[in-house]
């Protein structure tokens, strides 16, 4: 984690928010599911998350080619995430209804705007970096255009501190001067004093707002004996907004001005810049969050989370299903949990000590339990809390720590969160993983993709546990907490609300258990918490918004525009405060408006993925039959005689409860729907090799080379560094690798394959893959359940030009590699 002298990132839209109340605030109807199509585990992961949070089958979006195994540059997240979303949003009548869109596992977390910046001439500048998260640039979505790098702007959505001392970020030292500063610090360093004081003062004359030449020329002085000028300079700092009093009683040349009325002066006038903050707010993508208008979309945004990481360094499908269940299943409860702040010397730490005091007064006038953990305290070592039962929140700063070690225990609903530089750079092997605090019970956490030059503004202020605990969602208390979120991948369920307040909502008519038909008038019922007082309440069919109406007062709805079929039914009482909590009432209803009937007949309740679904039934009078899920067209069969029949691959629907959606096409127009819920299984798994002691160590490869050349090596795995006398080598017309793999849990995994060419896989001798491989960022995917123990392994690669392959697999358990003492051969 390195630190840097200045804060300001070039071509930032400076504003201000208003103080109104929003459109919104998070619930599964404002959620769009996006889904990697291709991916068993990406399609398990969405179908779990979707039966928890009951999202509508219509927010379900299935997108194709998204290359897992890598970064991506904008052009192509445009062309293959951003636009088919956005189209799809237009075609399925969702424009403005979406607040959130959670990316299911196997996306890319990052994403590369070097690129971009480079079209633009943009100046170059470290502090800003090359790359973005897939979520904190999906946040920017609806600003983002070829020529508007809308992702380097501030987040307007963020809470401003309110406080009449606060100042903006200081100008950047230019780089003609940067080489006077680092001398500086090293004379320093090196005891140069005086010659250090020379050069910090050239700078604070050519930057006299910059809190950071101050506050080391002050370092300075101190060292020399200087202590009124070291004080006099500490209040330039000061007067700049330095605020680190943690940074200030720790500096051991600052030791002399400690007892001097002068220094505790300063320290009691950087607490007090901090704060008020502006108010906890709910969200929604329709409003605009600048103050002043601006004509356009600059100032609206989109939630966005990752909920999981399942590649490289990432959580298993188990450990996903377990923190996403918990999630869900905290809403409401009101954990009576504490946040830790963690207090240690690192720079990781330290950045945002300052903030710890503000933070602990906001939650306490909450009436929430809030602790600041040191090395200070016995037993505890400003890492983690140790040997706490209640961590509801935890806000660390360390690039290594170990929950199991710390025999503390995180509460359901729980966000514990790291600063460090590579917590979501999951290519790179350094520093403790944002996973980790999901794979012990997180319902959120997030991590940097990219050095983030330990800049506060990077991460979330500790505050997010505050706004948390008035009741908004995870992705709501992120968001309004990140001033620059463009670079932190937040992964999680972002619709966790453990501190929400929900009303109770019922249908006192029409009965739902009666078919609907012509006008039909809705009474609902609300039942408010005391002092949350409910504003509206809104009638949502198949997942859009149909109308809305005061409580008390009836919702009517004209139902002849719908098919006669099978409708979801959603009446959601919104709050009447900010924060606009949102309780839904989910409904089943039958409309009879033209005597049309779509009948599903012996439809199987469960599958096994792997095999072929067959549906069929009757649907008098239609042309045909469209089977669907969300953006997912499955089959689209005639109508026979009055009967219908088709098949669909389960693997297109993944493993986990699904729900279909069958419509009836008839010529005279609107036709009739049925909804089928299905359970997609695990194959059965296939059964370990008996352990072999004639096994040798390595995989076995045989090559054929474009000469016709045969030649036979045995190498120590897939990993990159044992093929690399495969990728650096010649061409080749065939690569055949044989051997025995092992897996050491039982259960269901996948398998990435990225190569350019013919691949097969297969298994225990049963076909995995069998595909040829093009394009940019080729990727296959394969799924099998496998037993614990050792398995046959054989991949036949043909490949187009010089021959490149990466591979993942995970699932079961989190991914690993094939390589050394987890491959072997046989004789």
């Amino acid at each position: 984690m390195k630190r840097r002298p200045g804060g300001r990132l070039p071509g930032l839209l400076l504003g201000l928010l208003l103080a109104l109340p929003v459109l919104g605030g998070g619930g599964p109807e404002t959620t769009l599911v996006v889904v990697n199509g291709a991916s068993p585990l990406s399609l398990a992961v969405a179908n779990a998350y979707a039966r928890l949070r009951q999202i509508p089958t219509r927010h379900l979006l299935f997108l194709e080619e998204i290359p897992s195994l890598d970064s991506i540059d904008t052009d192509l997240f445009l062309q293959r995430i951003w636009k088919p979303t956005r189209d799809y949003l237009k075609q399925a009548g969702l424009s403005g209804q979406i607040d959130t869109i959670a990316y299911s596992s196997d996306f890319p977390y990052d994403v590369d705007f070097k690129k971009q910046l480079r079209r633009l001439k943009a100046p170059k500048n470290r502090l800003l970096g090359r790359r973005a998260s897939l979520t904190g640039l999906t946040y920017y979505a609806l600003q983002l255009n070829a020529t508007n790098p809308a992702y380097l702007r501030q987040n307007l959505y963020y809470r401003r501190n309110l406080s009449p001392n606060r100042c903006p970020p200081p100008k950047d030292i230019e780089k003609g001067d940067l080489a006077l500063f680092e001398a500086s610090r090293e004379q320093h360093k090196s005891k140069q004093f005086r010659d250090a004081v020379s050069g910090f003062r050239q700078l604070t004359r050519r930057y006299p707002k910059n809190r950071f030449v101050w506050f080391d020329l002050a370092r300075s002085l101190a060292a020399l004996g200087q202590v009124d000028d070291a004080l006099e300079a500490l209040d330039r700092a000061v007067s700049n907004c330095w605020s680190d009093t943690a940074e200030m009683r720790r500096d051991p040349y600052l030791k002399p001005l400690r007892n001097h009325p002068a220094f505790r002066l300063l320290l009691e006038r950087m607490q007090a810049s901090y704060g008020p903050f502006e108010a906890t707010r709910g969200f929604s993508s329709r409003y605009h969050w600048a103050r002043k208008p601006t004509g356009d979309d600059r100032d609206r945004y989109i939630l966005s989370t990752f909920l999981a990481w399942t590649g490289w360094q990432g959580n298993s499908l188990p450990e996903v299903l377990r923190y996403l269940a918990s999630a869900a299943a905290s809403d409401g409860s009101q954990p009576q949990g504490t946040v830790y702040l963690m207090e240690n010397p690192n720079v990781r730490s330290r950045t945002r000590q300052p903030l710890f005091p503000a933070t602990r007064r906001a939650l306490k006038a909450r009436g929430r339990q809030v602790e600041i953990l040191s090395r200070r305290q016995p037993g505890q070592d400003g890492i983690l809390p140790r040997n706490r039962d209640d961590v509801i929140g935890m806000v660390g700063g360390s690039q290594h720590f170990d929950w199991e070690a710390s025999g503390s225990r995180l509460l359901p609903g729980a966000i514990a969160e790291t600063l460090t530089s590579y917590g979501a750079h999951f290519r790179l092997r350094k520093q403790t993983k944002l996973t980790a605090h999901l794979r012990h019970g997180a319902a959120g956490s997030s991590g940097a993709v990219a050095e983030p030059y330990a800049m506060q503004e990077k991460f979330p202020l500790p505050l997010l546990h505050s706004y948390y605990a008035d009741g908004v969602s995870l992705a709501e208390a992120f968001y309004q907490s990140l001033r620059y979120p463009y670079q932190l991948l937040i992964v999680g369920d972002p619709l966790a609300q453990p501190y929400a307040r929900f009303a109770k909502v019922s249908l006192r008519r029409p009965d739902p258990a009666t078919p609907w038909r012509g006008r039909v008038r809705l009474m609902p019922q609300v039942q408010s918490v005391e002092g949350h007082p409910v504003v509206r309440v809104e009638l949502w069919v198949d997942g859009r918004q149909q109308a809305s109406a005061a409580p008390g007062i009836p919702i009517d709805w004209d139902t002849t525009g719908f098919a006669d079929g099978d409708h979801s039914l959603r009446l959601v009482a919104v709050e009447a405060n900010p924060i606009q909590t949102r309780t839904g009432l989910r409904l089943q209803v039958r409309l009879d408006n033209r005597g049309r009937r779509i009948v599903l007949q012996n439809p199987p309740g469960t599958a096994t993925w792997g095999e072929k679904i067959t549906l069929g039934g009757t649907a008098a009078g239609a042309q045909e039959v469209v089977l669907s899920r969300g953006s997912l067209t499955l089959a689209r069969v005639p109508v026979s005689d009055g009967s219908w029949r088709a098949v669909v691959p389960s693997e297109r629907l993944g493993i986990g409860p699904v729900t279909l959606v069958a419509r009836s096409h008839y010529p005279e127009g609107t036709g009739a729907r049925a909804q089928l819920q299905l359970q997609i299984t695990p194959p059965p798994p296939s059964p370990a090799l008996p352990d072999d002691s004639q096994r040798q160590p390595g995989l076995r490869v045989t090559t054929i080379d474009t000469a016709g050349q045969r030649e036979e090596r045995v190498i120590d795995g897939l990993d990159k560094g044992s093929m690399k006398s495969l990728t650096g080598g010649g061409r080749y017309r065939q690569v055949e690798i044989e051997g025995v793999f092992r897996v050491d849990g039982s259960g269901f995994y996948e398998l990435v394959f990225a190569t350019r060419g013919r691949i097969e896989v297969e298994i225990d001798d049963r076909p995995l893959l069998d595909k040829s491989l093009g394009g940019k960022h080729p990727e296959g995917f394969g799924g099998i359940s496998l037993q614990p123990g050792w398995h046959r392994l054989r991949i036949v690669l043909r490949p187009k030009g010089r021959l490149r392959f990466r591979y993942l697999i995970s699932g079961a358990t989190p991914a690993f590699e094939l390589k050394d003492d987890r491959v072997g051969h046989l004789p």
